[in-house]
């Protein structure tokens, strides 16, 4: 019969690791599998390197890595322009504020589609107008007024900053004679309204309707 105090030679079997369930000390050594190898045979540390997995502790990717759709990693600084991974809050923390846009200055952020009219060079209103009150197209120009002939007020939906903004105003005439010519104006200038008035090109100019204005406004959004 089996004895689990027997000695053998004199050497105690408490020195060797059951079948089941042992626990090693020391540095225990084992045969190391073939990369890719699935089954239940032990993995030695060279096994696991061998698999060429990502330390958690800033990893180097090669070749052509891929992550799935809501990994987490650490958020960079903004403007760190490095070969480190860019988490959503990075790339979101890049995106242009009104200010930085409006200063015009930055090489590195990028501008969103509803920023882009922040910039210094954007139109902040334009439209061509009829001259029955109607706006024909246009940006940030929700209606207009007819004031009579040769007159139209307009208003501007998202006011700018102050009543200092640059008017640009044109128009389309009904012919090609010097007094059905127009000449075109913009005055009244406020900071969400202006009216433009067109006269003709006559020895005494009157106020007549073109068959359009034209116009496009350049200053600072509030």
């Amino acid at each position: 019969m089996a004895n689990s105090s027997f000695t053998g030679t004199g050497t105690s079997l408490a020195n060797y690791a059951l079948l089941a369930s042992p626990t090693f000390t020391g540095t225990p050594a084992a045969p190391t599998a073939a990369a890719d190898t699935n089954t239940t045979q032990l993995a030695t540390t060279a096994y696991v390197i061998g698999q060429a997995y990502a330390k958690l502790a800033s990893p180097t990717f090669t070749g052509t890595p891929t992550l799935p759709t809501g990994t987490i990693a650490t958020t960079q600084a903004v403007d760190n322009n490095t070969t480190a991974v860019a988490t959503t809050a990075f790339v979101l923390a890049q995106s242009a504020s009104q200010a930085d846009i409006e200063t015009g200055t930055s090489t590195t952020e990028f501008v969103s589609a509803g920023r882009a009219q922040f910039h210094q060079s954007s139109a902040k209103a334009w439209a061509k107008l009829g001259v029955s009150g109607d706006v024909t197209l246009g940006y940030n120009v929700p209606s207009c007024a007819d004031g009579g002939a040769g007159i139209t007020t307009v208003t501007i939906g998202t006011d700018f900053s102050t009543a200092n903004w640059a008017c640009v105003v044109g128009g389309l005439g009904s012919g090609t004679t010097v007094t059905t010519a127009k000449a075109i104006s913009c005055s009244s200038q406020a900071a969400g309204t202006m009216v433009l008035s067109a006269y003709d090109f006559s020895a005494t100019p009157v106020l007549e309707d073109p068959n359009n204005f034209f116009f496009a406004g350049f200053g600072d959004f509030a």
